[in-house]
């Protein structure tokens, strides 16, 4: 117990009045005044962020433009307003993303479709037959809204994917995974193609082919360039590659490398049944300069490499050969970003403008995903197929 001289020494603390509101003691004229002064995106949030404001200036302000508007709305998405909604600029509002590529009949209503008749629709920038299927400008800004607003509404795995495809004598898988690194997405497709050794191999490489020409857009890089452009020799040897797809899309100087031959490139991977595909012992020109480096578009934010990936001596299997790319689409912020815009058209070669550049160094993507700096130049990308041989393995021969 406190002795009574404690008790009395002890001195009543004083309350501490609440701040009142000050705006509560200010007329409505000189509210008025205030909200005068402010700008049209400052005044909103004047007014949606004290009663009193809004009763005074809420039902009498507009905005004067489309300009002013996103402003405002650009704050309440910062802010977290509907966390679940996206932020469209087309349509000047907040709006669930879709699910699918494809729109149904109450999103094919809003300005940014209008059941595909939308400027951004006719000029093709809300999707790209150059993305994976499912990868489209809604969840790509849903999945970095979710990110910047720390919830789990729309994780990343939301761009992730795996299929695989197969027959006689032919398996592919292909995986799309994505990474948020320094506010952007960046999304990785590696595509693997297995062949079962015949004594003709060349027989399971035209089956190949024809699964290529039915699923294309295994065979595509980006809008600028093919896989079957760079490398046609390992699809077909008796092509040769088109010189002006080295000079003019790839951001690799190619001048120190060796003259390219169709027939002495294929010669190293088709003497004696696509040696590419069965040999361990792979002609180290093919591998030094096709299988180490890491290439760029010039035109994209995408960069890519083939790797061949020996299987075990006493595996009953081919080699596995590997397309990977790695491509920056942008912080999902807006369909002006040029970071998503840049993956959206494919030009013609002889079309391209010589200041068209892609927005980010080549090997960016590629390092930023990985996480290792100096790959492509000091460090080598090899890709990690245990999981994925593992899964062909167990997927039956037709």
């Amino acid at each position: 117990m406190e002795s009574h001289a404690s008790v009395l020494g002890k001195k009543a603390l004083s309350i501490v009045p609440r701040p009142s509101n000050p705006f509560k003691v200010l007329p409505n004229e000189l509210i008025l005044e205030l909200a005068d002064v402010l700008d049209p995106a400052d005044r909103a949030s004047f007014a949606y962020t004290d009663r009193r404001a809004y009763h005074c200036i809420g039902g009498a302000f507009k905005f004067a433009s489309a300009t002013d508007r996103l402003e405002f709305l650009t704050r309440l998405d910062r802010d977290g307003f509907l966390p679940f909604d996206i932020l469209c600029h087309e349509c000047s509002m907040f709006h669930p993303p879709r699910s699918y590529s494809h729109w149904d009949e109450v999103e094919g209503q809003r300005a940014c479709i209008r059941h595909g008749d939308s400027d951004v629709i006719r000029q093709g920038y809300l999707d790209s037959p150059f993305l994976p299927y499912h990868v489209f400008f809604d969840i790509v800004a849903a999945v970095c809204r979710s990110f910047r607003l720390k919830t789990d509404n729309y994780p990343v795995d939301c761009l992730a994917d795996r299929q695989v495809y197969k027959a006689e004598g032919v398996k592919i898988s292909s995986r799309t995974s994505a990474r948020i690194c320094e506010g952007r997405v960046i999304l990785k497709t590696e595509n693997v193609l297995l062949l079962q050794p015949v004594p003709d191999l060349l027989l399971n490489v035209k089956m190949l082919n024809e699964i290529l020409y039915e699923k294309w857009w295994l065979t595509g890089v980006c809008g600028h360039v093919s896989w079957d452009m760079i490398w046609p020799y390992i699809l077909n040897p008796e092509e040769e590659p088109d010189l002006k797809i080295y000079d003019r899309v790839l951001s690799k100087d190619t001048s120190t490398l060796p003259v390219l031959d169709g027939w002495d490139l294929c010669n190293c991977i088709s003497r004696d049944g696509m040696t590419c595909w069965t040999d361990n012992d792979i002609n180290p020109w093919f591998i030094e300069w096709h299988s180490d480096e890491l290439w760029g578009c010039e035109k994209c934010s995408t960069d890519f490499k083939i790797s061949v990936v020996r299987r075990p001596p006493d595996h009953p299997r081919a080699n596995a050969i590997v397309f990977t790319s790695w491509k920056d689409l942008g912080k999902g912020v807006s369909l002006s970003d040029e970071h998503w815009r840049e993956h959206m058209d494919t030009l013609d070669v002889r079309d391209y403008d010589e200041e068209d550049h892609r927005m980010t160094w080549a090997s960016y993507a590629a390092q930023l995903f990985e996480g290792i700096e100096y790959l492509g130049t000091r460090v080598t990308y090899v890709p990690d197929l245990d999981e994925v041989l593992e899964e062909l393995d167990e997927v039956g021969d037709d």
